[in-house]
């Protein structure tokens, strides 16, 4: 039964009913009424006086309630609260109420109900000090409310001095939808949940407002009491629920600009104006948001200052209701779900302001990829354990926020066909799970779920296999079937770092994310990768894969073929790769974005901090090179692919067919230089031709010209197996004669040939801790070329393409002598056996297209130099291209006798070769001699085979070249005594005579002797040395090899490490070569008889071979002589000496068919 707050009434009577403790119910009718209804006794008695009626009676038992809380009293906080919040965002809510004040001076009214009221005066009040004397219960301020739309206003409290504003009477009755906290009467605007809570900025301003509030009341007092002391203890709970902790700690000013109105009121008291003035709530600063996903740290540039992510999800994450939650400035996340405008002015607000708003989706594909068909299951290393077999269903912009690192680490399959991705918010290291599900029969909103789909393995390759700082070339090879259904198509090779560039392109600005319409630039561009026809059958809308070539600094990209139902595409980017977007097409239907392959480059096997030397031997027909060691470079195999297999069977036979596949690439397999000075074009269908002749495009790397590598016979294959068909496509885009062409289009592809080369030999110098820019290049030239500073300009052109930062000296300003470089590594005892030192040295470096000359003397320790001093240096335009490679070209047939058939084939005029001309059968067979076959071929069965015809014939034009050049050496020795530069009682000795260079290798094989003084056709010979410089009986000469054939000249130029001992000082190093280069002379035809050398030469040859020669037709020769030297004027080369001329053409007649008229009669000895 309630307890009125009254005297007992008469029985019968029915003025009200109260329902709760603390409520004030109105009585039926008038004070009469209820004075009547008393029930007074007849006679006095001691009884307890419960109450009275007093004026003063609610505001005086809510301030008991609320100061000093009953339970019979009920509980007023949350009233007193939600008057405090109209006070304070009346601001916010201007358009929904206003607030009336009106001040009753009830000690200057006469009324018979002031004089009551100022009788029944409460006496507790706060312990205000003087200025608040107007701040009492006889000046109580009346506050109304009145309602936008509405004409009157009512009164709903009373500013008073004790709990500074109480309710009245009927605001239990009072509802305004508009206000959340009055939406079902007055309520406690902190406890609100849910959809019905307050927006942050609203609770930061009240709690701004309350904080404000207590500092005043403290100022306003003069002393402390109980009810001061409970007041502000009420303040401060309430600010405290009012404080959010997605704005902690003590950061709700700094991410809510709020101030307070000026005090207002004339002639109200400090207290109630400091109390009536509402709080101003500015905009935020930019980037104030709980949904603020931040981009990864290892960005080199940031396109966003952050991504705005818009998902209901985001109230499970942070634990609280969408409105409750900022979105953007002062609108909520609700605010946001529930309007299309919201969010598009969000959006662009936000790209204004350098953010980007996303969604759940932007980070989804729209099809979910698994790789496991039963024969041969796709495997993705990078990936974590779930998605081994599978693409990531991720878009690109995923690597804005996450590394591939910490993508294995916060993606997962919650359930099948379920994703999850862990997207990290700005504000604390939680996550927040955003998911997307997939189904092989999609509802609405799902994505599809491909299950066994194909692949193939090589359809996307990188290069190179490491990511490094100081590394800026990486490179992939996309290639797919157009037709086929059901099989995933790779489309770009990306990282965060190149998706950022790509977005910031043109936009750097100097004040970062000052300029809203640089930074709406960049979220437009953000635009075509939402869309899920963004790769599409035809051109597509993603700029990077709109036309068939794309530049610009982040990615490099043509597809230079689209037809025979297959794409083969080159892409380039100075960033490390990170992942690759694959499409896939469901049979009958359009291509999907398919998800990503992440890939997980490894670092350098040793950190590069430290400097290197790369020596460089540019051939004719192979270049090889040294770094740091005499040893010829490894290329090792860099390719990754991104998708392999665990089956082994099947990488066994994909590994295999790889070899041609990757012509266009870099190769598949190690290759130990040398490496065949060879380019291939890219093959190109006419649009791909098109595409590449555009200017900004034309002289990428890699796009148009190719080093050419020989495929790598697997184990067990046939020696030099050969597909014909493939040879005539590859013929139709060979480039030869790099070194030495004048063509422009072949001068072009010699530079694009460089470039890969030095691209390959930084990458090796990278992987071994070298850093790139630290490299110093030396390149080596003959001494027959005539352009050194052209060459020179062109190599240092190459090396800045791939090192940009390399300083000026990071190639040598001369270029070295093929010839010197070889004599020096010789002479340091680099050869098969350490070099035995002669009064008279002679260095052959014999090359496919020149060979190089050296006469060194032995140098006396008695004398004023010990060290050997350079006598003489010259080139031949004249070695195994025409001894060797020109012989096997003429003579096919004897490739048969190596078991090489199909190379005999291919090189047959009646067959293949047919549509070759003599000078491309040329070059293709030194395409073909580059590699390790025919090597291993000859090696196989020359014990059985040397004695043949065939063979024999090889040997003899080999021979005669030999002879010749010993007789050329002889010459200038005679020339050099007469000139008084060699002493000649030093010809009565044993010249020694080194031979080094590839040519040199059918001289070893000849030779077949570890003692350098054995008597072999190959010593004998080279007694023409001696026998030219006029010495009748000469002795035998000592020869020597190199240990490495070709190396000797790339080994030459590296100057640590030689060891001089035996004619070197301790402290001497390598300047104790005196290699100073004499003056050569210009040779002259003249009136000289032109071929009275060569007759020398002929008389003499029979007595130092098993064969000699009779030359019945001497006017080939002179004539011959005459185009050589017509031919060498014209490419602007130096005139040789008429023997060398007519040489060049004795080999060559030598090396004819016997039974083709033109090859001169030999008479071997013995037979």
């Amino acid at each position: 039964m309630p307890i009125y707050n009254i005297p007992p009434l008469r029985e019968g009577v029915a003025l009200g009913r109260a329902v709760r403790p603390g409520d004030w119910a109105p009585i039926s009718g008038t004070l009469a009424d209820l004075s009547g209804a008393i029930a007074v006794a007849d006679n006095i008695a001691v009884d307890p006086v419960r109450s009275i009626p007093d004026p003063w009676a609610q505001l005086r038992v809510f301030g008991d309630a609320l100061l000093y809380p009953q339970p019979m009293l009920g509980d007023v906080t949350a009233q007193w609260r939600g008057l405090l919040a109209l006070l304070a965002l009346g601001r916010e809510y201007a358009d929904v109420y206003t607030l009336g004040f009106e001040t009753l001076d009830l000690a200057a009214s006469g009324s018979p109900l002031a004089v009551v009221l100022r009788e029944l005066a409460p006496r507790r009040q706060l312990p205000l000090n003087a200025a608040n004397d107007a701040a009492t219960w006889l000046r109580p301020v009346v506050v109304s409310l009145k309602l936008a739309g509405e004409t009157g206003a009512r009164p709903i409290a009373v500013l008073n001095p004790l709990t500074l504003i109480a309710p009245g009477r009927d605001v239990e009755k009072l509802a305004v939808g508009a206000i959340p906290w009055l939406r079902s009467g007055l309520t406690d605007p902190a406890r609100l949940s849910g959809e019905a809570a307050l927006p942050l900025e609203q609770m930061a301003a009240l709690r701004h407002y309350l904080l404000q509030l207590r500092a005043d009341l403290k100022a306003q007092c003069g002393d402390d009491n109980e009810e001061l002391t409970r007041l502000c203890a009420h303040i401060e709970r309430f600010a405290a629920d009012c404080s959010d902790p997605m704005l902690q700690p003590g950061v709700a000013e700094a991410a809510f600009e709020i101030v307070s109105d000026p005090p207002t009121g004339t002639g109200m008291a400090p207290l109630y104006r400091q109390l009536r003035r509402s709080t101003v709530i500015g905009d935020p600063p930019l980037g104030a948001s709980a949904c603020m996903v931040p981009l990864r740290e290892d960005l080199a540039v940031k396109p966003f200052a952050g991504l705005v992510l818009l998902d209901a999800g985001l109230q499970d994450t942070l634990g609280r209701s969408a409105n409750r939650i900022a979105l953007w400035g002062k609108t909520t996340l609700r605010m946001a779900l529930d309007s299309a405008a919201v969010r598009a002015r969000v959006a662009k607000e936000a790209a204004d302001a350098g953010y980007l708003l996303v969604t759940p989706e932007d980070f989804f594909t729209d099809a979910f990829v698994r790789l496991n068909d039963d024969k041969r299951d796709g495997h993705i290393a990078a990936h974590p354990a779930a998605f081994a077999n599978a693409l990531l269903p991720l878009s690109p912009l995923v690597l804005l926020v996450a590394s591939p690192g910490d993508l294995k680490q916060v993606i997962g399959v919650e359930e099948e066909g379920s994703v999850s991705l862990a997207l990290r918010l700005r504000d604390g290291d939680r996550g927040h799970l955003v998911r997307r599900n997939y189904a092989a029969e999609p509802r609405p909103g799902d994505g599809l779920l491909l299950d066994r789909m194909a692949w193939g393995y090589g359809d996307v390759a990188l290069w190179p296999d490491f990511k490094s700082p100081e590394w800026r070339h990486y490179c992939a090879r996309l290639t797919f079937p157009t037709l086929t259904d059901r099989r995933i198509r790779g489309r770009l090779v990306t990282s965060g770092d190149a998706i950022a560039a790509m977005l910031m392109h043109g936009t750097l600005t100097a004040d970062g994310f000052g300029d809203p319409v640089v930074n709406a630039m960049r979220a437009q561009r953000v635009e075509p990768w939402r869309d899920a026809r963004a790769f599409g059958d035809g051109p597509d809308p993603l700029p990077p894969l709109k036309d068939r070539v794309f530049a610009a600094p982040w990615l490099k990209r043509l597809r230079g073929k689209d037809y025979d139902n297959v794409v083969v595409e080159l892409q380039t980017s100075p960033t490390a790769f990170e992942a690759v977007l694959f499409t896939i097409r469901p049979r009958d239907g359009k291509p999907l974005p398919a998800g990503m392959a992440l890939v997980n480059l490894r670092p350098p096997l040793a950190a590069p901090t430290r400097g290197g030397v790369v020596a460089v031997d540019f051939g004719t027909t192979n270049t090889v090179a040294c770094i740091d060691t005499e040893a010829p470079v490894r290329f090792q195999t860099r390719i990754v692919h991104p998708i392999g297999s665990r089956t082994p069977d099947f990488l066994k036979r994909a590994t295999t067919d790889m070899a041609k596949n990757f012509q266009d690439f870099m190769p598949p397999d190690d290759h130990v230089m040398p490496t065949p000075s060879v380019v291939i074009a890219r093959d190109l269908d006419a649009e791909g031709r098109a595409a590449l002749a555009r200017s900004d495009v034309a002289n990428q790397l890699m796009f148009e010209h190719l080093v050419y590598f020989q495929p790598v016979a697997a184990p067990g294959e046939q020696l030099g197996a050969l597909n014909i068909n493939d040879w005539r496509g590859l013929l139709t885009r060979t480039i030869f004669n790099l070194k030495w062409s004048i063509d422009p289009e072949t001068i072009t592809a010699s530079k694009r040939y460089l470039r890969q080369v030095i691209l390959m030999l930084a990458a090796e110098a990278a992987d071994q801790g070298i850093d790139p820019k630290r490299l110093k290049w030396r390149f080596s030239r003959p001494e027959s070329m005539s352009n050194d500073g052209d060459f020179r300009t062109s190599i240092w052109n190459q090396i800045k393409e791939i090192i940009p930062d390399a300083p000026p000296d990071a190639l040598e300003s001369r270029l070295r002598s093929e010839g010197l470089s070889a004599a020096r590594h010789i002479l340091s005892g680099k050869g098969d056996r350490s070099f035995t030192r002669r009064d008279i040295n002679v260095i052959l470096d014999i090359g496919g297209g020149t060979t190089d000359i050296a006469i060194w003397s032995k140098g006396d320790p008695r004398a004023a130099s010990i060290h050997p001093r350079l006598l003489w240096s010259g080139s031949l335009r004249l070695a195994g291209g025409a001894f060797f490679t020109g012989h096997i070209i003429n003579n096919p047939r004897i490739l048969t006798s190596f078991g090489l058939p199909q190379w005999t084939e291919v090189l047959t005029p009646a067959g293949d070769g047919a549509t070759l001309t003599p000078e491309l059968r040329r070059y293709v067979g030194e395409l073909l001699f580059s590699g390790k076959s025919l090597n291993a071929a000859m090696e196989a069965s020359w014990h059985e085979i040397s004695q043949s015809d065939e063979v024999q014939r090889l040997l003899q034009t080999a021979l005669v070249y030999l002879g010749g050049v010993a007789w050329h050496v002889g010459s200038e020795i005679r020339r050099l005594v007469g000139e008084g530069v060699i002493d000649a009682g030093l010809l009565d000795g044993q010249i020694a005579v080194a031979l080094c260079g590839r040519g040199a290798g059918l001289f070893k094989r000849i030779h077949a002797s570890d003692d350098a003084n054995a008597r072999t056709p190959v010593s004998r010979l080279l007694g023409l040395v001696a026998r030219a410089a006029g010495v009748e009986q000469p002795k035998l000469a000592s020869v020597f090899f190199s240990r490495e054939l070709k190396i000797e000249v790339a080994a030459g130029m590296l100057d640590s490490g030689i060891d001089l001992s035996g004619f070197a000082t301790a402290n001497d190093d390598l300047a104790a070569f005196d290699d100073s280069e004499p003056a050569r002379p210009v040779y002259s035809f003249g009136d000289k008889p032109l071929l009275q050398e060569m007759d020398g030469f002929l008389r003499e040859f029979g007595r130092f071979a098993d064969f000699s020669i009779d030359l019945d037709d001497r006017s080939r020769l002179e004539t011959s002589m005459v185009d050589f030297l017509d031919q060498d004027r014209k490419l602007g080369l130096l005139p040789q000496e008429p023997f060398v001329y007519a040489l060049r053409e004795l080999v060559s007649m030598v090396s004819q068919p016997p039974d083709g008229g033109v090859r001169p009669k030999i008479n071997v000895r013995g037979r």
